[in-house]
């Protein structure tokens, strides 16, 4: 275990500056430090299985990760707008 971990400090130190600039020219400063944390734990989670060279594969997890959020992000605004649209008819009344 401890070389694993070894292994993955040194894949997070070649690697990191350059996944967080990826990530900071699609989601801005903000969103990159929480992007880049993602990107590492499924790293993490899946080392067995990251190819050579290594920084192709994370920057495509690092895609997924944006993705993912983009639709999070997507689906917590049409709920809002639901929400809200409710809250209008609510007020109104049904029958005017």
């Amino acid at each position: 275990m401890a070389e694993e971990a070894e292994r993955f400090t040194a894949l997070y130190d070649a690697c990191r500056q350059h996944v967080w600039a990826y990530a900071v020219s699609r989601a801005g400063r903000q969103g990159a430090d929480e992007v880049v944390s993602e990107t590492f734990v499924i790293a993490w989670r899946r080392f067995a299985d990251i190819p050579e060279p290594p920084l192709p594969w994370l920057l495509g997890v690092a895609r997924n990760v944006l993705r993912d959020s983009a639709r999070a992000q997507a689906r917590r605004e049409a709920l809002t707008a639901e929400l809200q649209g409710g809250e209008r008819v609510a007020r109104g009344g049904l029958c005017g």
